[in-house]
């Protein structure tokens, strides 16, 4: 527990008035006395540690989503480890954005926590021209707790089958393919577009409301591209009805060994990770921001924890606030780059 300055009673004890020991006729009042400078003196015992209150974890999406089931799973280790329950409270809106300005003014007393990810702090910063929350200014950074690798992945029907294959086509054909996403400005979106940059191709983008919405048209060949996180398409790619043919992950998944990353397969250099982290108010104490970190990081090496989170395709991190805040620096980068060269623009 971080705990909060304690009282030295051998100091409280120098300033107490030596008449008050003076004489054995004192008695009870000495006594008296003594007790009420020392209770006066020391905190209540319920406000010497934190946490001693229930934690709240701001989430920017729905319940049910994978960024909800993550976050769930975290919260419960969590809320075990710290012996105080920590509520998950879904603020949806804006790929994250309405969830992140609620935090920003949120009290700088370690209770109120967000959980981050590509969009709030690496994407949104450059792609929206208003926001009511600066990324770096308004929190301070406490861990990358998850990557969520995401998977490049065609419509059977598409005559490639790996990644070199999709650039040649893709050059052979400019603007003729279509790449789907769960929406504009949202990192599937962005994917296809730093895609795009990298290899010097041209695709055309599809948004839809969601993820899910665009996976008809992706099976039957009415869009015939499309990055998203493992979470969500994996599945479908097990059961044949879509080809997955690379992974945005700096290495292999563990649960797909077979499938290569882009970074292999003739793009070096491509990551792209969902990924989620924690952020607090700027301001929070450090010791608290310190615990916190020590805390996560502790959850994300439990073997049921790393386990609950690969049945979902996630992989854990528990990366220290430095390092964090200077992975987010680089990701606000990356994808300035990315949404500069494409373009793009939401007011």
């Amino acid at each position: 527990m971080a705990n909060q300055k304690s009282v030295d009673l051998g100091k409280v004890l120098l300033h107490i008035p030596r008449y008050l020991f003076a004489s054995p006729h004192a008695g009870i009042s000495a006594a008296v006395a003594l007790c009420i400078f020392l209770l006066a003196a020391v905190p209540p015992a319920q406000g010497q540690t934190y946490p001693n209150k229930p934690i709240t974890l701001v989430v920017g999406f729905p319940p049910g989503g994978p960024t909800d089931v993550s976050a769930r799973i975290v919260s419960t280790a969590l809320s075990n480890s710290v012996k105080q329950p920590v509520i998950v409270d879904n603020r949806p809106g804006a790929g994250g954005n309405v969830a992140a300005g609620v935090v920003a003014r949120a009290d700088k007393d370690g209770y109120t926590l967000l959980l981050t990810q590509i969009a709030t702090h690496g994407i949104s910063p450059s792609l929206y021209k208003k926001l009511s929350y600066n990324a770096k200014e308004d929190f301070s950074p406490v861990t990358q707790l998850i990557n969520v690798p995401v998977m490049l992945t065609v419509t059977p029907s598409m005559p490639v089958k790996n990644v070199r294959e999709l650039i040649a086509y893709l050059q052979q054909h400019p603007d003729q393919v279509n790449f789907a996403s769960g929406g504009n400005g949202t990192s599937m979106h962005l994917s296809g577009e730093l895609f795009k940059y990298m290899t010097g191709t041209r695709m055309t983008h599809i948004p839809y409301k969601g993820s899910s919405t665009a996976y008809p048209d992706l099976m039957s060949g009415r869009v015939q591209v499309m990055f998203d996180p493992m979470t969500s398409i994996f599945p479908l790619v097990q059961s044949g009805r879509l080809r997955g043919l690379a992974v945005g992950s700096k290495t292999r998944v563990p649960t797909a060994p077979d499938i290569p990353t882009i970074d292999e397969s003739g793009v070096p250099g491509f990551e792209v990770n969902s990924w989620f982290g924690v952020v607090v108010p700027k301001g929070t104490p450090s010791d608290i921001i310190t615990f916190l970190y020590q805390e996560f990081a502790k959850i994300l090496q439990r073997e049921d924890v790393r386990n609950q989170l690969a049945s979902v395709g996630a992989i854990g991190v528990g990366s220290s606030p430095p390092q964090f805040a200077k992975f987010i620096d680089t990701e606000i980068e990356k994808w300035r780059r990315v949404v500069d060269s494409a373009g793009l623009k939401i007011d």
